[in-house]
């Protein structure tokens, strides 16, 4: 859910939760995305005590405060959508079609 979630809730709801813990904090996981988190958890392991926060560029905060700002029933539908668009091959190259249609 963290890895996947274009909401930034799921992760921003984990950072909260790892942080916040006083002891220990144990993280579980399948599918596609784990990979990717627990190349993280390596990585914030083998730097420690540092911790190196990688800004992100101006228009990618833009579109995150955007996201952010929308209600949580605007975010299920969108989640929705896409998740449709994402599971349908035949769908998902239609859109993306598209989307490069648009920025020509």
């Amino acid at each position: 859910m963290v890895a996947n979630d274009f909401t930034l809730r799921g992760r921003n709801a984990f950072f909260v939760a790892a942080t916040r813990s006083r002891g220990w904090c144990f993280v579980s996981g399948n599918g596609n995305g784990i990979e990717k988190l627990q190349r993280e958890i390596d990585s914030i392991q083998r730097d420690f005590p540092f911790f190196e926060f990688i800004c992100p560029d101006a228009e990618t905060v833009k579109s995150s405060r955007n996201l952010l700002r929308k209600s949580d029933r605007e975010l299920d539908e969108i989640q929705r959508a896409l998740s449709t668009i994402l599971g349908d091959e035949s769908l998902k190259k239609y859109v993306l079609d598209a989307i490069k249609r648009s920025d020509k």
